[in-house]
């Protein structure tokens, strides 16, 4: 069903009350006018339901262009955040694009419908371009950009976004990780790495630099990082360390894209988080770990879901115990020997900086559960997350949560009992206390059967005259 009066009301009063700045249109489904939603729908009710949705659009629209303190912008549903594209009526976005064109500053705008449509990929294409609108940050969500005309055309035209500082296109293009790769998913790879390339390179006494990318499950393999990758590796140092977040997780890179992505990490010394998560590296993290020698910024690296062999082991080993920067190591159901484990846990004694090591869906012998008691004796501060561990705080939360309930049912039987025992002995002192009788009726009715009775009223009671006097009252 469409929105209700009442959830527009509320919509429409938090945009015209300009309080807040970061806005997420909720319950985006109830906006939607993909045809599967309507497939128990009468034609008729069908068409009603899509007009009031469209009409529902319209208003809200009509609200954001008159709405000046919203700064951030996004079109999901609150029940599920990673929702993919919503299919909205072309029309009705051009209308929003329009409408918000009154607008100069957006923090922050993500792009959850899906961008199928030509003219509306033209709408989106003229609004990125515009030089007088200041968008820091842009996210096109899941699903959201499948069709190679329209990532050709979007993508290509972001460089001439002058404010853009965060680019984020995880799962963007219909794939994940157990997509069948076709033809057009490794043109659209190629066009994403083509175009994103030269945004990261362009001059940046024009441009501000992009400091976040995110490019998660894109399809890029290795020559798409080395696109990727090749201008700005071949720019001068100081614009190849503009960039401070990447991510490239659950993209088939393997060893060949890993080396560049090394070769980026020795001239970027200021990246702050990296994360390779199931991109097959294989051999090619001990490239990634020696590319963070000179590195004195990087606080996060994932390198889960991938194998790590011995000599790769050895590598991170050295990266830990020489690193004094970097806080969080990722290497949640990564592939290795228990002997592999047990080089990384004990280089990690003569580490003080880390603070989290994940080692979630890793297999633990004696040793290394030993050497992880050690580690904990050693580095209180430092938190080891493993399977044990997990389900140890599992059991925690739960026996809390089993103390609280059995807190309440008793706290809750002891009022009852409490309640019932004060009934109970008002219900006696009710049935033992005297019953006063005070009116002539009940004085009579009392009389009959020996009750005791009260006082009489004013109006009954004997005259003070001696018993013998025969004088009448007048």
């Amino acid at each position: 069903m469409s929105l209700d009066s009442e959830e527009m009301k509320e919509i429409l009063e938090e945009l015209k009350s300009g309080k807040e700045k970061h806005f997420i249109l909720p319950r985006t489904k109830q906006l939607s006018v993909n045809d599967k939603l309507f497939s128990s729908y009468t034609p008729r009710a069908e068409r009603e339901e899509k007009a009031k949705r469209k009409q529902d659009f319209k208003l809200i629209c009509e609200a954001l262009c008159d709405n000046m303190t919203v700064q951030n912008l996004e079109f999901r549903d609150e029940a599920d955040s990673q929702d993919s594209g919503i299919y909205f009526d072309p029309d009705v976005i051009s209308q929003f694009l329009k409408a918000i064109k009154t607008r100069h500053f957006f923090g922050g705008l993500t792009f959850l419908f899906k961008v199928e449509d030509k003219t509306l990929a033209d709408e989106v294409c003229d609004f990125i371009k515009r030089n007088d609108v200041v968008l820091e940050k842009l996210t096109f969500g899941k699903d959201s950009l499948k069709n190679l005309e329209s990532v050709a055309r979007i993508i290509s035209d972001l460089h001439q976004q002058r404010s853009l500082r965060e680019l984020n296109l995880d799962q963007a293009f219909g794939y994940n990780k157990y997509s069948a790769v076709s033809p057009e998913n490794q043109q659209i790879a190629a066009t994403v790495a083509r175009y994103v390339g030269e945004i990261l390179s362009r001059e940046s006494s024009v441009y501000p630099p992009i400091e976040t990318l995110s490019l998660k499950f894109a399809n890029l393999n290795a020559n798409d990082i080395k696109v990727l990758l090749k201008d700005i590796l071949s720019a001068p140092v100081v614009r190849a360390s503009l960039l401070k977040s990447l991510n490239l997780s659950g993209n088939n890179i393997g060893a060949e894209g890993a080396d560049y992505v090394a070769r980026l990490l020795k001239k970027n010394t200021i990246l702050t988080s990296l994360s390779v998560r199931s991109c097959e590296l294989g051999k090619g993290i001990r490239n990634i770990v020696d590319g963070l020698e000179g590195n004195t910024h990087l606080q996060y690296l994932a390198l889960s879901h991938n194998r790590i062999d011995e000599d790769s082991a050895k590598a991170i080993a050295e990266m830990i115990k020489k690193n004094k920067v970097l806080t969080e190591l990722d290497l949640d159901a990564s592939e290795m020997s228990p002997e592999s484990l047990n080089i990384i846990l004990e280089a990690a004694k003569q580490n003080t900086t880390l603070k989290t090591l994940n080692l979630m869906a890793i297999t633990l012998d004696a040793k290394a559960e030993q050497t992880v008691k050690e580690l904990q004796k050693l580095h209180p501060t430092l938190k080891i997350v493993t399977d044990a561990s997990r389900e140890l705080l599992m059991e925690s939360v739960s026996g809390s949560l089993d103390d609280w309930f059995q807190e309440l049912k008793t706290t809750s039987e002891a009022k009852t009992k409490a309640e019932q025992g004060v009934e109970n002995k008002m219900g006696k002192e009710k049935a033992s206390a005297p019953v006063l009788i005070s009116s002539p009726l009940e004085r009579r009715d009392a009389d009959a059967v020996g009750k005791p009775t009260g006082p009489l009223p004013t109006s009954e009671k004997p005259s003070s005259q001696p018993s013998g006097g025969n004088k009448k009252t007048p």
